[in-house]
């Protein structure tokens, strides 16, 4: 083959061979540009987490440090002092009651109460709230366990009545050396999270197990970092920390670990969420707040790191011919194209589950309140709902000046049946005596369990005479009723009271008093009657 053939040969592979190493030195600057990039975007992730950890952790100690002299106070205080010794005498209690109430507003903390030694709440600045903590037993949570071994405790958790989050601190009162119960503040610091929102990144709060407690983004809070062993949730659920709302772990992929308390992760879609196991890079710096077992964490997405670090790197590479960077603003273009659609979709798909939570919060918010309003047993109202719908009812008779009366319902020889048949018998006897009572009430009358086997109605529009008429047929409603208790069919009793409330009575408590002494005659008069005071 002549010369003339090899020349533009070699010539032609030469240019190959200069483009080729021109690529290479190209490919071989972008990489470097690229890695220094990435370390400078890390670095300024490093600060910017920093900062975001300082801001979050003073908007948690600010709260908690503002009321942590509050509980020692309580616990010294004279009146708190004479309640727990004489947590029987009704004026003490309303003193302590009254007293608490003013603390709270003062202090503006969240409730603050007293609980005894073994647990039962004896007073509460929220006493006269539909939702008050007075006689609720909180033995079982860690605040009140720790102030008893300790002498003061603290723990983040759902309020059992409330169903609020909050921050309890705890400290024990002391008499000549001996523990008398324990005084608590709740701190209300639920709506922390939200002055985070609006930042970059993710902030979260995990208490000693890992649950996220606080988050700036909602769907993670009251989920654990990792998946909770069985010992650990055991201790959640007997302390009723999270009440109900402890939801699947996240899924964390730990990648590269950087600094101490810093590392690469990648985070997966939630457990719950039916989405393909694809996940986002992020930068999670960690850290403990001081004085407490919690930990904050802050999420830094690493997309914005590695994009900047790549458009260095083009930049760099500038050399590379059209086609290439038309090629890769094509591809640019394609794959944000599906990451808005990917986003747009999730968005959607977040949208639909937060309604069927939200739906799912509303059943189960019904659902309690007419528990926490009923008896387990019967069904009536309990006593509790009673007392606060007698008010509204005593102050409605009194705005329109109509009468209101009282009837006290008490079971004849109850005792002999749960005696001779056994409690169970004695359950069932109560169920067939409050369907024998509802029957021929009117929708707007009040039938409530006031306790073992004494009921109350409250007849709203009513005088005496007209009760006295109720009462004599739910008397004989009772008698027609027939129980079959142990293959035995008994006939049940019963001895009413009935009172008329007063308009120059604050309340309907005497009128409750009368009722009860016109049981009491009717069972000296020989038992089922009715007798009216």
């Amino acid at each position: 083959m002549s010369r003339l053939v090899f020349k533009p040969l070699r010539a032609f592979q030469k240019s190959v061979a200069y483009s080729a190493l021109i690529v290479a030195a190209i490919a071989a600057s972008a990489w470097v540009v690229y890695g220094w990039a990435w370390q400078r975007g890390l670095d300024e992730l490093h600060l910017v987490a920093a900062r975001r950890m300082q801001t979050a952790s003073a908007s948690l100690l600010v709260p908690t440090d503002k009321y942590s002299y509050l509980p020692a106070l309580l616990a010294s205080h004279p009146t708190v002092l004479e309640l727990l010794r004489y947590p029987d005498r009704r004026d003490v209690v309303q003193r302590a009651n009254l007293f608490l109430d003013k603390i709270q507003k003062d202090s503006h903390a969240g409730v603050v109460y007293v609980i005894d030694q073994e647990g039962l709440t004896l007073a509460s600045s929220n006493w006269n709230s539909k939702d008050s903590f007075v006689g609720q037993s909180y033995s079982y949570r860690p605040y009140f366990q720790e102030a008893l071994r300790t002498g003061q405790g603290h723990f983040y958790g759902m309020g059992v009545v409330s169903l609020q989050p909050g921050y309890y601190l705890a400290r024990s009162a002391m008499d000549d050396g001996r523990v008398l119960g324990v005084t608590v503040v709740k701190v209300d610091i639920g709506r922390t999270d939200e002055s985070w929102r609006g930042g970059p990144g993710e902030i979260t709060v995990t208490d000693e197990n890992g649950v996220v407690f606080l988050s700036s983004r909602p769907d993670w809070k009251y989920r654990p970092l990792q998946a909770l062993d069985d010992a650990t949730l055991a201790e959640v659920k007997r302390t009723r920390q999270y009440e109900d709302v402890l939801k699947p772990p996240m899924r964390i992929r730990t990648g590269k670990t950087l600094a101490e308390g810093e590392r690469l992760v990648t985070l997966l879609p939630l457990a719950d969420e039916a989405k393909p196991a694809t996940g986002a890079e992020w930068f999670l710096r960690s850290g403990a707040l001081t004085g407490s077992p919690w930990t904050v964490n802050v999420f830094l997405p690493m997309d914005q790191v590695e994009r900047q670090a790549q458009r260095d790197a083009i930049l760099c590479a500038g050399v590379i011919s059209f086609l290439m960077l038309s090629l890769m603003y094509v591809v640019q273009l394609r794959n944000r194209t599906a990451e808005r659609e990917a986003s747009r979709k999730a968005l959607n798909l977040a949208h639909r589950s937060l309604e069927l939570k939200h739906q799912d919060l509303q059943k189960l918010t019904e659902d309690l309140r007419l528990v926490s309003i009923t008896d387990a047993l019967t069904g009536a109202y309990n006593r509790r709902y009673f007392q606060d719908a007698s008010a509204k009812m005593v102050s409605s008779a009194r705005r329109h000046g109509q009468p209101l009366s009282v009837v006290v319902i008490d079971a004849d020889r109850f005792k002999d049946i749960n005696d001779r048949h056994g409690h169970p018998a004695g359950d069932k006897a109560l169920q067939e005596l409050t369907a024998a009572c509802r029957e021929g009430l009117r929708e707007e009358d009040l039938f409530a369990r006031f306790g073992g086997e004494e009921f109350i109605l409250l007849l709203p529009n009513t005088d005496a005479e007209a009760a006295r008429v109720t009462a004599e047929r739910v008397r004989r409603n009772v008698m027609a009723r027939e129980v079959e208790l142990d293959g035995t069919t008994i006939t049940m009793t019963v001895s009413s009271g009935v009172s008329q409330w007063r308009p120059d009575e604050p309340s309907i408590d005497e009128a409750i008093r009368r009722a009860d002494r016109a049981v009491y005659a009717a069972k000296d008069l020989g038992r089922n009657r009715v007798v009216v005071e």
